[in-house]
């Protein structure tokens, strides 16, 4: 049987100089030939299945001219066709012809069994194979999407919001405050609010320092060079999730998935786009990613949501690893190749590796530094102490490498959560498994207006609700998970926040009516010293936390470093985003507010 490549260099002097370049990079790899010639962009994957069926003798096929015959596909061998690189063709006098990319002797044996009757072959191209199977198995695909988690833990799913047992809960405890206030408007009732709102905000602050304290006592990391070959990198999924992107912002992330330093042959991107998105569609094909790209798309509906589109790519994935970018990212080149060095040295019970998040349009206006100092403190600070304590850590929305084993065990993403990443985060930790973090920046866009920022901020907030009532269905079952200090940290790190949002502008305006002698009931000297404790405390760990971010960024130079003086009040905007996440949560739980991306002027583009 003739080689490969010799096939392909008596076909023209172009394949000639790939294929040199190509044997090049294989010396180092454990890639084969025809992967690295197309996944590098040397031949494309049609020219590389038409040598191959030269070189097995057997007839090349492109499905998009000769499509097959649909009633042959049958769904339950999904995974057959994806891990095998096989879909029934057509029935040629009675034997049942598969098209395939890769024809082997050992394939036709697997096939004659598994059928039970002689088969044929014929070959096309992988990209041909990928997408006529997301289309013939449309469906049952995206059903999978969104119900796998459902159908595997319906308890962990937040399709339904509240259960009946929570909301009877609620229900109970709203009308027994209501009816104490009602009863008694000069009496105990609102002492004991005022008091139970200041012990719960002072009880989160206490938290949110113990935390600070941890993280001040870690050992600072010390950079580590990447030590790792490229023969031993494996395969690496990236997901990409589009939805209403502009063209510049395509050409961009395609531009910093370009300049990762990881051969491009060892690489699944899945560049993911809502079926009736046509203008985004459009700007990815004009684009012209290069061959390791897959565009998938993603039936029209409902919930229409990352999480739903990322599971429909998360099925045609068969890398060993998987991570997310956002339209808008800009990874640090050397990721992936950190992300796999670290997995290699942890144990297998570390799924996640979560790579700190920040904008690269930090100084465009008050509210993007204000932001940058947020997402530093949380990503610098707060989740390194989570990941000491052992306590839960939610995920960022993007950066999170997976191994993609762990992430299919536990059901994917939920497709009906907002906050996926939250959610996923806590469910790891529900299933045994743990997250760290990696010391690899990725860099965002920030939203530039308040009402980007409210939109945004909202979604979140609703989404940490959802998190958080999904996982207090049984707290008996999640305290057992979790253990002690993992379940109340759950509770301080997820619960908490919204609720403190929520209660702060009660807090505030009980406060301020006291001074001004018109509370109900007269306030003891302690109580009002309660108060300011609350107040003053709140207003000093916020602006201790915005002090050491900006000191721990190197940014004490910039304009950030004034912003730090307004942290602690850019926090009271918290409370009106959680207003319309608590009304979202009630009316439209799963409806996804989108951040529109490719507006700051900031980054070329």
């Amino acid at each position: 049987m003739k080689r490969l490549g010799d096939i392909l260099s008596s076909q023209s002097s172009r394949h000639r100089a790939g294929i040199e370049r190509a044997l090049v990079l294989q010396q180092s790899s454990r890639g084969r030939l025809g992967d690295i010639l197309s996944r590098y962009g040397l031949i494309s994957g049609r020219e590389i299945a038409t040598a191959i069926a030269e070189q097995t003798g057997l007839p090349v096929v492109w499905l998009d001219a000769e499509p097959p015959d649909a009633a042959l596909f049958t769904s339950r061998d999904l995974i057959h066709y994806r891990a095998r690189n096989i879909l029934p063709w057509r029935r040629i006098d009675g034997v049942l012809t598969l098209a395939t990319s890769d024809p082997s002797a050992a394939l036709n044996e697997w096939l004659t069994a598994h059928y039970g009757e002689p088969v044929a072959l014929v070959v096309t191209s992988p990209r041909d194979i990928r997408r006529t199977i997301r289309q013939l198995g449309r469906s049952a695909i995206n059903r999978q999407a969104i119900f796998s988690l459902k159908r595997q833990t319906p308890n962990l799913s937040a399709a339904r919001t509240v259960t009946r047992p929570q909301l009877v809960r609620l229900v109970v405890a709203l009308a027994l405050i209501g009816a104490g206030i009602a009863l008694a408007p000069q009496g105990d009732v609102w002492f004991a609010l005022i008091v139970a709102t200041n012990l719960f905000y002072l009880t989160t602050l206490i938290f949110k320092l113990y935390l600070y304290f941890v993280w001040r006592s870690l050992p600072k990391p010390i950079a580590d060079p990447t030590r790792i070959e490229e023969c031993d990198l494996p395969l690496y999924a990236i997901l990409v999730p589009l939805y209403h992107e502009s063209a510049p912002t395509i050409r961009q992330i395609l531009r910093a998935i370009a300049t990762l330093e990881y051969p491009p042959y060892l690489l699944e991107v899945k560049i993911i786009c809502e079926e009736d998105d046509a203008d985004t569609i459009q700007a990815v094909k004009d684009a012209a990613p290069p061959e390791y790209c897959d565009l998938v798309l993603v039936p029209a509906s409902a919930p229409r949501t990352k999480p739903k589109a990322c599971n429909v790519a998360l099925a045609d994935v068969t890398a060993e690893f998987v991570v997310i970018f956002d339209a808008e990212d800009i990874p640090a080149a050397d990721q992936l190749k950190k992300a796999v060095s670290r997995f290699r040295e942890l144990p297998l019970d570390v799924a996640c590796l979560q790579a700190p998040l920040n904008y690269y349009n930090r100084d465009e206006n008050l509210l993007t530094r204000l932001f940058s100092i947020e997402y530093g403190s949380l990503f610098g600070q707060m989740l390194p102490a989570l990941q000491a304590l052992a306590i839960p850590m939610p995920l960022g929305g993007t950066s999170n490498h997976l191994r993609t084993a762990a992430l299919r065990k536990v059901g994917g993403w939920d497709a009906f959560n907002v906050t996926e990443d939250a959610d996923l985060g806590i469910r790891l930790s529900y299933f045994g498994y743990r997250t760290e973090m990696l010391d690899s920046l990725t860099l965002e866009e920030a939203p530039i207006t308040f009402r980007a920022w409210f939109k945004q901020r909202a979604r979140w907030i609703k989404g940490y609700l959802q998190t958080w009532l999904v996982y207090t269905r049984d707290t008996r079952d999640l305290k057992k998970r979790l253990g002690r200090v993992g379940y109340y940290g759950f509770h301080f790190f997820i619960g908490a926040p919204a609720l403190t949002f929520l209660l702060a502008p009660f807090f505030w305006v009980i406060f301020l009516i006291s001074l001004l002698g018109l509370f109900p009931t007269m306030l003891l000297p302690w109580v009002l010293t309660l108060c300011v404790l609350s107040l003053c405390g709140g207003i000093v760990s916020h602006w201790l936390f915005a002090r050491t971010t900006i000191r721990a960024q190197g940014w004490m130079g910039s304009k950030i470093r004034q912003a730090g003086w307004y942290y602690p009040f850019y926090w009271l905007l918290h409370s009106i985003a959680a207003v319309k996440a608590l009304s979202d949560l009630a009316l439209r739980p799963h409806h996804w507010e989108k951040t529109r991306h490719g507006v700051s002027k900031l980054v070329e583009v």
